[in-house]
């Protein structure tokens, strides 16, 4: 999930409106927490991407649910620095 760019995480277009942001957040959210996951029988490598996948998203909803941290992160993405 490393290689997607936080628009890709989240499934959303990088002309969102925060409100699409914030819904995409939300079911993304729901759907890789780590309780809502059947962990049972899983090996601890399943487990531990689940857990990733789970703090990618939790990170690309942090970043463009700011403003702030959205402009910057855009920037550097249209700049060539971020994926």
């Amino acid at each position: 999930m490393d290689d997607l760019n936080f628009y890709d995480r989240l499934g959303i277009s990088p002309y969102a409106s925060q409100f699409e942001i914030s819904k995409a957040a939300r079911m993304k959210r729901i759907k890789t927490h780590p309780d809502k996951v059947k962990r049972e029988g899983m090996t601890d490598i399943e487990l531990a991407a689940i857990d990733t996948r789970a703090k990618a998203v939790g990170e690309a909803a942090d970043v463009l649910g700011d403003e702030r941290k959205r402009r910057e992160y855009d920037r550097r993405l249209r700049d060539g620095r971020v994926r």
